[in-house]
């Protein structure tokens, strides 16, 4: 309850008590109160000004009327607002129009002039404008800037406050720490949760603190609590004084007594005075009051007679205003809230008023600081700089951290986090970082302006790196089709594995391959590598399926030659005897030979003709740089059938036939089988053998038996691999 109404309600009854006239010893005696008072638990009242039984009628037990709420007057038998000066009553709530934010600048009447409801982010600057927003720590709600740590009314509230008002503590409950907690005033102790006074409650009489374990007696019935004992309980309207229950209103003896009736015996009325009903002698006001309107009244805080004298008709004193209380001294005076002050008539809270920033009282004498434009009182008695939403305080200015070249990627505080000085002709580029200045169409990438759709080092995006050797096209990586691409884009490109995709946009992905890059020109990618004398079992053929390329090159590569054949015009076959070759170009190998890719087909089953010669360039080996002939299918690159044998590539100078076999052989001449088929040559340079294997096994999947008798002939264990390169 308001401070100030509390005040007048317990002087109003001291009054009451105190009063005394001339009445009759008998506790029976009936008593009256003047005409349009009402008497209402053992008192007479006004019901047309009296805040706790405002509105009351006759029988008030029955009609008790309404208890004005704090804040509000009876006026008429009617609660109504009271506003101090300076505030107004707008929607049912006395506002300060100079900071209220949904009603910044009104005047009374409020529903004609309603002022203006300040924005998001703003609040009413205490002259009727609308400023910058709350500092920090601190929360607005309903356009007050408050401490939800301690606020009663929004106890634990955090931004937006709309969205989490936190609560409104009950009465008799504090805001701490953001938590509403129970708090007893003075000689009250909390017991069960609820704050007693055990000097009073009948259920904790006499109890101590802490009430657990202090929980005093419980006052049986008939009995209530007096003073922490259990003393006699008089009926309704009756106390007991000197061992008798007695009426006060009527009691000549105790005329205003109250309970305990030693320490308010009331007053013994004199001849001629009765108890006139409301706990005073009839026409008898007690010392220091004064007769006004048939009530004794304390002219010293009565705000409706505030410095009257006796006779009250001649001297009636003041009317105190709204917001005002009589002051003990007979005059009227402005009633300021706890931790409010009054400067210049007007109630302001010192700790966030701009105009008395840390006033305290006496405000003509400790005025506080006039806050300048653009400055807050911050909640402890000082003016703060207040930046709006996305701005810190540097130096004594907001600034934006992600634009500012001075304090580049600063953040709050500004002093320990300072952020970077862009220097030269760098810039704060909005997100905290110093960058180059770009001209249209370029990104900064680590200070460097590039393109993203074109340059492979930042493609698609700073830091993006395409592959070797692979283009950036409108921002995407794109591989190059095979080595002789690659090797027309990076002249100076080694030898090695490269990502290349043959079919461009088509389905298939880039793959890996090894490169040549260096014989007869480079260019050249490896197609396929096969080891002999294996019979290939369970290894799928050439226009089967995509493989991935084997680093180790120490087995087979199954791949789609179909995907290079339009590109390529050469075709290269080498050969390396015994040993498996891991990374190595064409020049490593024993034996190679270049023959123009054939017009037809990448691959024939059967030859659709007798087999063709065709020149022969060969490349390395012991006969490199010579032209020799090789056979193949007619206008295909694969093998087929050949007057019953095989077709095979070779090297030979002295050919007649066109069926596959040789009319002189060499060992250092160049061979290469079917796919399906073993080849096994045996005897070398210082052990020629007698006869040369040709072709064996030549039928299709499933492998059938070796065909060739000389196939099977072990006397000189040699392994052949032998590879393809298009160029």
């Amino acid at each position: 309850m308001n401070t100030f109404f509390q005040s007048t309600i317990i002087l109003s009854i001291l009054s009451t008590l105190l009063l005394a006239t001339a009445c009759d010893d008998s506790s029976s005696s009936s008593s009256t109160c003047a005409t349009g008072e009402v008497r209402c638990e053992g008192r007479c009242i006004d019901p047309l000004t009296d805040r706790g039984f405002c509105g009351a009628a006759e029988a008030c037990e029955e009609n008790p009327g309404t208890p004005c709420a704090a804040g509000f007057l009876c006026e008429a038998g009617q609660c109504v607002l009271s506003c101090q000066a300076g505030l107004i009553d707008c929607d049912g709530t006395c506002i300060d129009p100079t900071t209220d934010r949904l009603h910044c600048g009104a005047s009374s009447p409020c529903d004609q002039s309603p002022g203006v409801a300040c924005g998001d982010g703003l609040l009413c600057d205490g002259a009727g404008a609308c400023t910058t927003v709350c500092t920090q720590g601190r929360v607005e709600c309903g356009g007050t800037c408050i401490d939800p740590a301690t606020d009663r009314l929004h106890c634990g509230a955090a931004d937006p406050c709309d969205q989490n008002p936190g609560l409104a503590c009950d009465d008799g409950y504090l805001c701490d720490a953001g938590q509403c907690v129970l708090s007893c005033q003075d000689d009250l102790i909390e017991c069960g949760g609820i704050c007693i006074d055990p000097a009073t409650d009948r259920l904790h009489c006499g109890a101590a603190d802490p009430c657990d374990q202090n929980p005093g007696l419980a006052c049986g019935d008939g009995y209530l609590c007096d003073a922490g004992q259990c003393v006699l309980s008089c009926r309704a309207g009756f106390i007991e004084c000197d061992g008798a229950c007695i009426d006060p209103a009527t009691d000549r003896l105790h005329c205003g007594a109250a309970d305990p009736c030693d320490q308010n015996p009331g007053l013994a009325c004199g001849d001629g005075y009765l108890c006139d009903g409301t706990g005073g002698c009839a026409l008898s006001c007690q010392e220091n009051l004064v007769e006004c309107d048939g009530t004794c009244i304390d002219p010293a805080t009565d705000r409706l007679h505030c410095g009257a004298a006796d006779p009250c008709d001649q001297n009636p004193g003041l009317a105190c205003g709204d917001g005002y209380l009589c002051d003990g001294t007979g005059g009227c005076a402005l009633s300021c809230q706890e931790n409010l002050v009054e400067c210049d008539g007007t109630c302001i809270d010192p700790a966030t008023d701009r105009f008395h920033c840390g006033a305290s009282d006496p405000c003509d004498t400790n005025p506080g600081f006039a806050c300048e434009d653009g400055y807050l009182c911050d909640g402890d008695g000082g003016c703060a700089l207040s930046c709006q939403a996305g701005l810190i305080d540097c130096g004594g200015t907001c600034i934006n951290p992600d634009f500012d070249r001075d304090y580049c990627g600063a953040a709050d505080p500004c002093d320990l986090n300072p952020g970077t000085p862009c220097l030269g002709d760098l810039i704060c580029d909005g997100h905290g970082s110093c960058a180059a200045l770009c001209s249209e169409g370029l990104t900064n990438c680590g200070n460097t302006c590039v393109d993203l759709f074109s340059d492979p080092d930042h493609c698609g995006g700073c830091g993006l790196t395409c592959a070797v050797g692979a283009e950036c096209i409108n921002g995407d990586c794109t591989a190059p089709q095979d080595c002789k691409t690659l090797l027309s884009l990076i002249p100076a490109a080694p030898s090695g594995l490269y990502a290349i995709d043959p079919d461009g946009a088509g389905s298939n992905p880039p793959f890996q391959v090894f490169c040549d890059m260096v014989t007869d020109g480079g260019g050249w990618t490896l197609v396929l590598n096969r080891l002999v004398d294996s019979d290939n079992l369970g290894q799928p053929d050439l226009n089967v399926a995509h493989g991935a390329f084997d680093n180790t090159r120490a087995t087979n590569w199954n791949f789609d030659i179909d995907l290079f054949w339009s590109q390529a015009t050469q075709v290269v076959f080498a050969d390396k005897e015994n040993n498996a070759c891991s990374g190595c170009g064409i020049g490593s190998y024993d034996s190679a030979i270049r023959i123009d890719r054939p017009a037809g087909g990448a691959w024939s089953v059967l030859c659709p003709s007798i087999s063709s010669s065709v020149p022969a360039q060969k490349l390395v080996g012991p006969s490199a740089g010579t032209v020799g002939t090789a056979f193949t299918c007619a206008n295909t690159l694969g093998w087929g059938s050949c007057g019953g044998n095989v077709c095979h590539y070779g090297t030979h100078y002295q050919n007649t036939n066109s069926d596959g076999s040789w009319s002189s052989n060499a060992w250092n001449e160049m061979h290469f089988p079917s796919a399906y088929s073993s080849y096994r040559s045996y005897g070398d340079v210082n052990n020629p053998p007698s006869a040369w294997c040709r072709s064996c096994g030549g039928a299709l999947s499933p492998v059938l038996n070796l065909s060739s008798t000389c196939c099977n002939n072990n006397t000189y264990n040699a392994r052949s691999r032998w590879t393809l390169w298009v160029r």
